[in-house]
């Protein structure tokens, strides 16, 4: 490859050619039903949900979060893991950390925005529908660029990146359903959306650096010391069986874990239903 720009679009192509063919096949079906639509005269109407669902947001819905999880590299790595999901193979290669995360930033964006813009002018959208024409796909946007850079972040307890970008992008998505209930203006949500984009590429940037260098907090060793430490006085008593003793290790290992994310996850999701 004579550039990073060419090596970076090349690996995304390669590795990912059947989604994005399967995107580019969901867009051209959106073209074909608008065109046989102008073309004939066809009384084509989208005003039943599940007629709009099945031909424009069920779609794509789907390739919108493809594209996150390509461009954010969610499908090479393990996304409740302590370290960046930024593969550690493209991290050697001798070009610059701005262009390791610009590149990434800059593609995704470029898909994202296609997406909107082609079923924007031509999806089938219901006549009734009035859809704000620039601040969707900004907001598209935007939710990748906070994505990318949570997703790139080490961290130091094993799962906080999916909580953090949980509530940040809850809180984004929370933000733009009541732009749609008081149906908000164009240059009020661009307002609230385009300074957003800085800050999410420069802490990208930023994740991607400390990546780089191998940066990992850690807390939950001092934690994990200062508590045996506390405890050290007061032995734990034998187990009464073997039942017992496989209980306490499969409690330890992973029992927290379902009320956790239930006590994470609930708050948001009663929350948007209050907001809709």
């Amino acid at each position: 490859m004579r550039s990073p720009a060419a090596a970076i679009v090349w690996s995304f192509g390669r590795r990912h050619r059947v989604g994005f063919a399967a995107i580019g096949l969901a867009l051209l079906w959106q073209v074909v039903i608008k065109l046989a639509t102008i073309a004939r005269g066809f009384p084509f109407s989208l005003d039943a949900p599940e007629s709009f669902a099945l031909v424009v947001s069920v779609p794509m819905s789907f390739a919108f979060f493809y594209l996150v999880a390509v461009f954010t590299f969610g499908l090479d790595g393990d996304l409740a893991a302590r370290e960046s999901l930024y593969p550690a193979r493209m991290l050697t290669r001798p070009v610059s950390t701005t262009a390791l995360a610009w590149w990434p930033m800059g593609l995704g964006t470029a898909c994202v925005a296609t997406l909107w813009t082609v079923t924007r002018v031509l999806g089938a959208w219901p006549p009734s529908l009035e859809v704000p024409v620039l601040w969707p796909g900004l907001l598209a946007v935007v939710q990748l660029a906070w994505a990318q850079a949570f997703m790139w972040m080490p961290y130091s307890v094993r799962g906080m990146r999916v909580a953090v970008a949980a509530l940040w992008l809850a809180a984004i998505d929370t933000v733009a359903l009541l732009a749609v209930y008081v149906t908000a203006s164009e240059p009020v949500m661009a307002a609230f959306l385009v300074p957003q984009l800085p800050l999410a590429y420069f802490l990208a940037r930023h994740a991607v650096a400390r990546a780089r260098r191998g940066d990992v907090p850690e807390w939950r060793g001092a934690l994990v010391r200062a508590f045996r430490t506390a405890n050290a006085a007061a032995p734990a008593p034998p187990f009464a069986s073997a039942a017992a003793a496989q209980a306490w290790f499969e409690r330890r290992r992973g029992g927290v874990s379902l009320p956790a994310w239930v006590a994470i996850l609930l708050p948001l999701e009663l929350a948007l239903l209050w907001a809709v």
